[in-house]
């Protein structure tokens, strides 16, 4: 009875940590028709080696979601209009 117990709440307790992690993750919304989001990754917080761009949005000729080189968590996001 005591191991049932004890499982429940770890099992309990590892859905909470994962509810909470799920949830807090940065979320960026969509930016109007006709603009881009442009987040530009960089190597480091110096911000001086660039190493990735991801291009997201709407456009009249396409929809956007684009990323060349990679991710990190050091960046900068504007918003542009279409090409």
């Amino acid at each position: 009875m005591l191991t049932f117990v004890r499982n429940a709440l770890a099992a309990t307790l590892l859905m909470v940590a994962t509810t909470l992690v799920a949830t807090n993750a940065p979320a960026q919304a969509l930016p109007p028709e006709y603009y881009l989001h442009i987040t530009s990754y960089y190597s480091d917080s110096s911000h001086t080696t660039q190493v990735g761009t991801r291009w997201k949005g709407r456009c009249p000729d396409r929809d956007w979601n684009h990323l060349s080189g990679v991710s990190t968590p050091f960046f900068t996001t504007g918003i542009h209009p279409c090409p």
